[in-house]
């Protein structure tokens, strides 16, 4: 996802996705030579392919990092299943999608159940808001199958990643 020397963008943020994704592009910038930049706060609802290429574009980005988790993941893909909506899923639910032939979209805790990224936040002590967030019947659907069948969010976002190839 990353390369030696990259130029990684990210929306800060204080919900503990975001604040785990920081720490850990900090820590790559520490150790493997990239360079992170903080992307204004208020333009964070203004998310588009074209505004998010523009972006790429002007701070000369390799790549915009997301807190995008595998619950996150799991959620989407079922949603668009159940909405018959699947297009979408083909470049959207996945890991990486590319922008432009020299930047990309990136989701580095794709592969994290939130309750992992949590523990992991709790663990380093690191400052974040607790934000309730309201769910949807599709989130509850999958949460609820969680619960019942551990591991079920993973298995839905590899099987998905597995479609693909």
């Amino acid at each position: 996802m990353i390369q030696y020397r990259d130029v990684v963008g990210h929306f800060g943020g204080t919900h503990f996705r975001a604040v785990v994704l920081e720490e850990m592009l900090k820590m790559f910038e520490g150790k493997f030579g990239i360079e992170v930049v903080g992307l204004p706060e208020s333009k964070r609802s203004v998310v588009t392919f074209g505004f998010i290429s523009a972006l790429s574009k002007k701070l000369n980005l390799n790549s915009i990092a997301w807190p995008t988790t595998c619950d996150m993941g799991a959620i989407y893909v079922i949603s668009n299943l159940i909405k018959e909506d699947a297009k979408d899923l083909i470049k959207e639910a996945k890991p990486i999608e590319f922008l432009t032939r020299t930047s990309k979209f990136i989701k580095p805790l794709y592969l994290f159940l939130d309750e992992e990224v949590l523990l992991y936040a709790k663990l380093k002590k690191l400052k974040f808001k607790k934000v309730k967030i309201k769910k949807d019947e599709i989130s509850l659907f999958v949460d609820g199958l969680e619960k019942k069948h551990p591991e079920v969010k993973r298995a839905i976002v590899n099987g998905w990643l597995g479609l693909e190839s």
